[in-house]
């Protein structure tokens, strides 16, 4: 495959397990992929995200290439690897050890996906990572499943019903389930296998650090390709850059990575120069950034965020971004005092984040549909805490990142069903990339355009 990344060099007196000889060492890419897969289990722990990862690691290029299609090949083709590998294995593939698994699937990604890694290499630093993680009793089972594979490919999958799409778009089959319940086979194959793309490079002009068409322009004087993106007025997509941090207008906050669904819930809340904004759940800033752009930092955004951690990034990238009208206050919003009144919230809630799968492959793996029930619960109670402080005629826009409607449709109906004050503010107009699935409720829509999943709906008090 040509966007495969090369083998690179084996350290010196490191052989393949095919000819025998001296023990071999794990290259750190593949050390560090492991380590890092340790984040699908549910019970791990969030983490850096990949890019972050990526820019911080101590690896040469070749390495980090090679580490970001490892873990991403991965994320995106678990269901395949294990359907491979599990009739390879004596036992039952759920009784084999979580580490060795992952050990697997990276060799079975190198073997199955990346035509340009020798399949001995892809043995050899397998049967190394074994060493390395302190599994060696696994380093013969290794060996042996992954010499056949390399010899025995698999047949290509069977398309057809829930288990197909679950494995020709990489997807628990849970969450394959909820789809097709509720779309059909055919529309549930057309969203998984856009939320199972690698989504394009999108980022926001930021007006606030200079023009957007002399940004625009230092970006193509750098050699990237800049085209429109498909929803948010000071959106492009950025094609032909190797790495976004070494571009012109990061480092400066001229330029914020943010995909178009995002950007256009802020431009959904509408704000008006000298209004009062509640950005509710704030961090990273990237809509309280964006909010006060739109303002022309003429006005007052009050950004609300509970983490320390999460506040300080907050902070960081205000500051960087020249959002010099925001207020950020580390607090719950539910702590908010009564006497704090604005003239139009947005409340961008925590939620499952299905959303975001082709950004984010590795949350499909750490959710179920338990969370969902739970994220709705938390999602009404801040919906109906931050509506006390709209004044009235004022604007409320809630949004999720999720495809899920327990987390959209249901927790607008639910709230309206108990404010009678809130009615439904509906958008002039719809662009193209978003249906509109209730009033002044809408979804975008990832398989008709190349973006995340977002939910959005306009509420306004009466």
């Amino acid at each position: 495959m040509a966007g495969d990344p090369k083998e690179p060099r084996r350290r010196a007196g490191a052989t393949s397990p095919l000819a025998g000889g001296e023990r071999p060492h794990a290259t750190p890419a593949r050390l560090l992929a492991l380590r890092l897969l340790r984040r699908l289990r549910p019970e791990a722990e969030d983490g850096p995200p990949l890019a972050e990862i990526l820019d911080h690691a101590d690896l040469s290029a070749a390495d980090r290439r090679l580490l970001h299609a490892l873990y991403l090949a991965v994320c995106r083709q678990r269901p395949w690897l294990d359907h491979c590998l599990a009739p390879l294995v004596a036992r039952p593939w759920a009784e084999v050890e979580p580490k060795v698994q992952d050990i697997l699937r990276l060799g079975a990604a190198q073997l199955l996906c990346m035509e340009r890694i020798p399949p001995h290499a892809a043995v050899s630093e397998s049967v190394a990572l074994c060493h390395a993680a302190h599994v060696d009793r696994a380093a013969g089972l290794v060996n042996a499943v992954l010499r056949r594979l390399a010899t025995t490919p698999p047949a290509p999958p069977d398309p057809a019903g829930a288990a197909g799409i679950a494995l020709t778009c990489g997807m628990p089959d849970w969450l394959v389930a909820r789809f097709v319940a509720r779309a059909g086979e055919v529309e549930a194959r057309a969203w998984l296998t856009a939320l199972n793309t690698a989504p394009t490079t999108a980022v926001r002009l930021n007006p606030l650090r200079g023009a957007p068409e002399a940004i625009r322009a230092a970006l193509v004087a750098a050699g990237a390709g800049v085209q429109p993106a498909p929803l948010g007025r000071d959106a492009v997509v950025i094609t032909g850059a190797s790495r976004l941090a070494d571009l012109p207008g990061v480092s400066d906050g001229r330029v914020y990575l943010q995909d178009p669904a995002s950007q256009w819930v802020a431009e959904g809340v509408d704000p008006r120069p000298g209004e009062r904004i509640l950005d509710a759940c704030a961090a990273p800033g990237g809509k309280a950034s964006h909010l006060a752009a739109l303002l022309h930092n003429h006005g007052e955004v009050v950004a609300v965020e509970l983490d320390p951690g999460r506040a300080k990034r907050l902070r960081a990238n205000l500051q960087r971004l020249g959002a010099t009208c925001v207020q950020v206050v580390e607090a719950d919003v539910a702590a908010l005092g009564a006497a704090e009144t604005f003239d139009r919230i947005l409340l961008d809630a925590p939620c499952t984040g299905l959303g975001i799968l082709s950004r984010h492959p590795e949350i499909r793996w750490r959710r179920d549909a338990a969370m969902i029930a739970a994220a709705q619960g938390l999602q009404l109670r801040l919906l109906q805490s931050v509506a006390n402080h709209l004044r009235p005629g004022g604007t409320l826009v809630y949004a999720t990142c999720s495809t899920e409607p327990e987390e959209g449709e249901e927790v607008i109906a639910r709230f309206l069903a108990g404010h009678p004050a809130f009615q439904p503010a509906p958008l002039a107009t719809v662009p193209a990339p978003v249906a509109e699935v209730g009033p002044a409720q809408y979804r975008t829509l990832p398989h008709r355009a190349d973006l995340d999943a977002f939910f959005v709906a306009r509420l306004r008090r009466g």
